[in-house]
């Protein structure tokens, strides 16, 4: 941690304690996928709860803990 720490003139930063020779996560694609549906299904039914999850996702995109990818962005580390 020493070595990833620093000073940005507010707050200071330090990168995360990753594990070295960590075993690959698993692909979770199509659990998710299957996840994605089902929230899909309940939003339509609900539209105040679709758009407050809309607002949610977009505020996660805009401060960048989020972002969009593609079907060809799909590549499981294993």
């Amino acid at each position: 941690m020493k070595s990833s720490c620093h000073f940005d003139g507010e707050r200071y930063q330090v990168g995360l304690p990753w594990k070295k020779d960590h075993q690959p996560l698993v692909d979770n694609y199509g659990l998710t996928s299957k996840r994605h549906v089902i929230i899909k299904r309940r939003l339509a039914k609900d539209s105040e709860k679709a758009r407050m999850y809309c607002e949610a996702v977009n505020q996660y995109v805009e401060n960048s803990h989020a972002q969009q990818i593609d079907e060809k962005d799909h590549k499981p580390d294993m």
